[in-house]
């Protein structure tokens, strides 16, 4: 009987054989064990994460509960129509607040018309500040937003919106501006715009 001769190796398999060396191993080992510092990182972020929300949910636990009167510190409506007029817009001043400014994001300071200090003293009431919300109470109800800390002290909000003071003992001001800006917050503004403005 003939012995079984051996198969030769393939050409490819005997240069493969011939690079793997330590170097390769020590690479492959590296890269393994780089995979696995990466997923202990992940799953370390997920756990930490997951912590935080059980912290914040426990704390949720003892929010209490208000009717949005008992929150507000002050709201006022914009001057009267004959209180502010075209001829009152001035290059620079004190920025008035339009319906231009209220976007997605909350507010747009940008592309404003100005009054004088002295018209905005004399509409002091129509003021708004910083933390203050702002409404559309006249055309696109539903607009709402948040005047953000800016290079103005101050606003004058126009005839078609209203401004909102949030008393923060109960409340931060940025909260009950997403709660606005919720499903929930829209149809609570909305609601009643067939009849008459917020």
């Amino acid at each position: 009987m003939q012995p079984i001769k051996k198969p030769k190796p393939l050409r490819w398999t005997k240069r493969l054989l011939n690079s793997f060396n330590t170097n390769i191993l020590f690479g492959m080992v590296t890269e393994l064990v780089q995979g696995y510092y990466n997923l202990f990182d992940y799953t370390t972020g997920f756990q930490h994460a997951m912590f935080n929300i059980q912290k914040l949910l426990h704390k949720m636990t003892n929010w209490k509960e208000y009717k949005l009167e008992a929150i507000i510190s002050d709201v006022a409506m914009g001057p009267f129509g004959c209180n502010l007029k075209v001829d009152n817009f001035i290059s620079e001043g004190v920025p008035v607040i339009r319906g231009a400014n209220l976007n997605e994001g909350g507010f747009e300071d940008k592309n404003f018309v100005f009054v004088s200090e002295t018209k905005a003293k004399l509409l002091k009431r129509s003021l708004a500040y910083p933390d203050n919300l702002v409404f559309t109470h006249r055309g696109t109800i539903g607009q709402v937003g948040i005047i953000e800390k800016t290079k103005y002290p101050y606003y004058l909000v126009s005839q078609s919106q209203m401004r909102l003071t949030v008393n923060k003992q109960y409340l931060i001001p940025k909260f009950l501006f997403y709660w606005f800006k919720s499903k929930t917050g829209q149809y609570e503004l909305l609601k009643n715009s067939a009849h008459r403005g917020i």
